[in-house]
């Protein structure tokens, strides 16, 4: 039986503070077998697994990733407590390599490591890289290097075998030109970008969709040619997509 056709967005960010080793365990012990997470880099070089350029929001303390180093944002706890109050008080902000340690115990789970573009901007696509790819590349073929930024997948295509994905807000952004430059195996686009009424499919490439929470509407979508459907609610739609799966 195939898995069911769902990213695990930030890990099981709906019960669980995102991009946390909590959230990804969820997700994967819930039976993802695509999981997102989003990459900064802190002032010393080193990977972390966290959405924003500012830790306020997930942290609760103001500052910006890449002016710490990896020793300072070692004493910060990703609770989201705005969310979920203190119940999530001593969970770590981690890094890359904490998050390749758990999924060593997952071998069937594709990653989708996302690069964010504000580090590329700050530290260049050579030096985020350095950071990234010797975990990426211990995680074998299952990990794929995803960013906005066009220039750090570029740079990945030239320094690396690991499969690209790129990431548009607008599906109308997909061009051959844009393949060509970066030769992405996957595509990430919005769904609220989305045409209507067409099929969807993009030949030799693998389409997957955010942020989607309904049933019925991840349905519908992979029945237009979507391949892979990211919410931050995966357990959800792992079990309604996996009753039409058997």
């Amino acid at each position: 039986m195939h898995p069911p056709p769902v990213v695990a967005h930030r890990g099981l960010a709906t019960r669980y503070p995102e991009n946390t080793l909590s959230a990804f365990r969820a997700a994967l012990e819930a039976g993802a077998n695509y999981l997102e997470l989003d990459l900064q880099l802190s002032s010393d070089g080193v990977a972390i697994v966290h959405h924003d350029w500012d830790t306020s929001r997930t942290c609760g303390v103001p500052g910006v990733i890449g002016e710490r180093t990896a020793a300072e944002l070692s004493h910060l706890r990703a609770s989201y407590a705005e969310r979920f109050g203190a119940s999530f008080q001593d969970e770590p902000l981690p890094t890359l390599k904490d998050a390749c340690e758990l999924f060593t115990a997952w071998p069937e789970v594709t990653v989708f490591l996302e690069i964010k573009p504000h580090s590329v901007e700050r530290f260049g696509a050579e030096v985020v890289l350095d950071a990234v790819l010797p975990h990426a590349e211990a995680l074998g073929d299952r990990a794929v290097l995803l960013s906005f930024s066009h220039d750090v997948l570029a740079a990945a295509r030239s320094r690396s075998a690991l499969q690209r994905g790129v990431a548009c807000d607008r599906y109308g952004e997909l061009n051959h030109e844009l393949f060509d430059s970066i030769d992405p195996a996957h595509v990430f686009c919005d769904v609220e970008e989305l045409p209507e009424g067409e099929n969807l499919a993009i030949k030799g490439r693998t389409l997957t969709v955010w942020e989607v929470v309904e049933p019925a509407l991840a349905k519908s979508l992979l029945a237009r040619g979507v391949d892979l459907i990211e919410t931050f609610s995966c357990d959800t739609l792992i079990q309604a997509l996996a009753q039409d799966l058997d």
